[in-house]
C-alpha cells in the first residue's frame, strides 16, 4: 500500500526512517525494512509502556508521511513495549566493524 510521492524517497536509507521514527515520543529504538524496490515493508518498535500502541503506530504513520511524503499501512508496524525499569536489564548492542580500510 505504500506509494511514494516523490521521486527523492528512493534517495533515502534506512537510517533516515530510523532517526525519524525514533524522535517519536515513547519509542526507544526502531529498525525499518526495505524490499528490493525500496519500499517500506516493516517498521519494528521498541517503545515504552506510557502511551498507548495505537497513538505511537498512527505517529510513525503520520511522521514518515510528513517528513518523508512516504506512505504505509498501519498493518506493517509492530512493537514491543517494554516498562522504563525493564531497559535497564536489556543488554546494549555491541558495535559491528563493517570494513577496515
Amino acid at each position: 500500500m505504500q506509494q511514494p510521492i516523490d521521486p527523492a524517497v528512493s534517495a533515502l536509507s534506512s537510517n533516515d526512517l530510523v532517526l525519524t521514527v525514533n524522535q517519536i515520543i515513547g519509542v526507544y529504538a526502531s529498525c525499518v525494512i526495505f524490499d528490493h524496490a525500496k519500499k517500506v515493508t516493516e517498521v519494528h518498535i521498541v517503545a515504552s509502556t506510557e502511551r498507548k500502541p495505537k497513538q505511537i503506530v498512527r505517529d510513525v504513520v503520520t511522521m514518515l508521511f510528513v517528513k518523508h511524503n512516504i506512505k504505509i499501512d498501519y498493518r506493517t508496524i509492530s512493537m514491543v513495549q517494554i516498562p522504563d525499569e525493564q531497559l535497564l536489564h536489556i543488554p546494549v548492542a555491541r558495535p559491528e566493524i563493517r570494513e577496515v580500510v
